[in-house]
């Protein structure tokens, strides 16, 4: 439909009426055909300034609406996440108390261990390093070589023998 066919549609209806059930689309329409140069010499100062309003306003009501139904989607959508938020937080409480729990166990396990070993090295018999045996003192050396003395004297009877 031509921008001056939509003119002459606006001016044959009532528009104060008939403009509240337009869809955004022929509303947007219409606000097209409002910005025609021949728009306001079709209608006249006064009319035309009415037209425009209240084509403006009906235009701005059809677009709220379209923005209070997504509002609407959208606080479905917060419920929805809000309800997931909350099933994963129960979960993560579960979880977190179970990494606590475990990080208590692995702090006590290393306290028992530390002390296990403390007491053990200061229960622990001191062992002093065994000392090496000493030889017994070399006697002095003489400083004049005496005879030597033979082992055993052979007695005057016995004959003496000879070794092979």
């Amino acid at each position: 439909m031509s921008q001056l066919s939509l003119l002459s549609e606006l001016k044959r209806t009532d528009v104060t009426s008939s403009l509240h059930l337009a869809s955004v689309d022929q509303l947007s329409a219409y606000a097209a055909a409002l910005c025609h140069p021949m728009a306001y010499g079709e209608f006249g100062e006064r009319q035309f300034l009415q037209v425009t309003e209240t084509v403006r306003v009906q235009l701005l009501r059809a677009q709220v609406g379209a923005l209070q139904e997504h509002v609407i989607k959208l606080q479905g959508h917060v419920v929805e996440l809000h309800n997931h938020i909350t099933t994963l937080n129960t979960g993560n409480t579960k979880i977190q108390k179970w990494v606590i729990a475990l990080a208590v166990a692995a702090l006590v396990s290393t306290l028992v261990q530390t002390v296990v070993t403390v007491l053990a090295y200061v229960n622990t018999p001191t062992v002093e390093p065994a000392s090496k045996p000493t030889a017994p003192p070399l006697p002095a050396l003489p400083t004049q070589l005496a005879p030597p003395i033979p082992a055993a004297v052979p007695s005057s009877g016995q004959p003496i023998k000879k070794v092979p």
